[in-house]
């Protein structure tokens, strides 16, 4: 391992991700991976997390996709609690996910 890699390791370490299922948040969630991470992958769209997890596994790191609205803030703290109970705790946080008030989807 480099130096820049032990410096910058994330092993051991769980990341939750906002809007893991595609574009930004599917590219952080991944780099997080690569770092060591495991990851909570959650997004609206249960088939695009299913792929983002597929695409983390592949890097030998662990993930678990929750279906999550972040503007409802139940959903949120459910997927926290969730996330928790699956590795004891969440090290890093991405609010990736877009909201946008009044549009209905």
């Amino acid at each position: 391992m480099s130096t820049f890699e032990k410096w910058f390791s994330l092993d051991g370490q769980v990341a939750l991700v906002t809007g893991a299922g595609s574009g930004l948040g599917r590219a952080i969630a991944l780099g997080l991976a690569e770092a060591g991470a495991d990851i909570v992958c959650c997004g609206r769209r249960p088939q695009n997390l299913d792929e983002t997890c597929n695409l983390i596994e592949r890097t030998g790191r662990r993930a678990l996709a929750i279906e999550t609205d972040v503007g409802s803030s139940k959903q949120v703290k459910d997927s926290v609690a969730k996330a928790a109970a699956w590795q004891g705790r969440v090290h890093i946080l991405v609010n990736s996910a877009g909201v946008m008030q009044g549009v209905r989807r």
